[in-house]
């Protein structure tokens, strides 16, 4: 788990991966600007898990993922699933 630099619209953010053995992406973890249930504004952290992968084309990627606010703690906080 190597922690990446990426810069969107001039702002740069350290995205983790986690790659199985077999290469498959297991989760993202990264910081992003929110207000997740009423927390003021800032930077707070965010997870996706990739569920179920599907090949299309000859392309894989995630094909059912469950993100959400804090993820690995007790308050973690659903954002996004699809």
């Amino acid at each position: 788990m190597l922690p990446s630099c990426r810069t969107l619209d001039g702002e740069d953010y350290e995205v983790t991966p986690v790659i199985a053995p077999d290469g498959r992406l297991e989760r993202v973890t990264m910081r992003r600007w929110g207000d997740p249930g009423g927390h003021p504004f800032r930077e707070h952290r965010l997870g996706m898990e990739c569920l179920e992968e599907g090949t299309f084309d000859g392309f894989t990627s995630p094909a059912r993922v469950r993100g959400g606010w804090w993820p690995g703690t007790r308050v973690r906080r659903r954002a996004v699933r699809w």
